[in-house]
């Protein structure tokens, strides 16, 4: 489906005011930042949000958003209890 550039930049400006007060969360200790990424996806495909927007244009909105939202911790000091809360695996 082809939407107006318009609208795309409007619905993608809207998804990251929304993604940036999850990252605010995160930033806080009040929910985990997996658990944000995907609540802040599954919302935008449901809501119908994302209907008009690339997989990939998505994305990069959510990242960016997000950047900045996790401590800055080495990956050597990231316990595997840590990475695993945050339903990941660790390598």
């Amino acid at each position: 489906m082809t939407v107006d550039p318009a609208i795309e930049r409007r619905l993608l400006e809207l998804l990251f005011k929304k993604t940036q007060q999850f990252a605010d969360a995160v930033r806080m200790g009040q929910l985990g930042f997996l658990e944000a990424v995907y609540l802040c996806a599954d919302a935008a495909r449901d809501s119908g949000l994302a209907d008009g927007v690339s997989d990939a244009r998505l994305q990069r909105c959510i990242g960016t958003a997000f950047m900045g939202a996790l401590p800055k911790t080495s990956p050597s000091t990231t316990s595997a209890t840590t990475v695993m809360a945050e339903g990941g695996t660790q390598t």
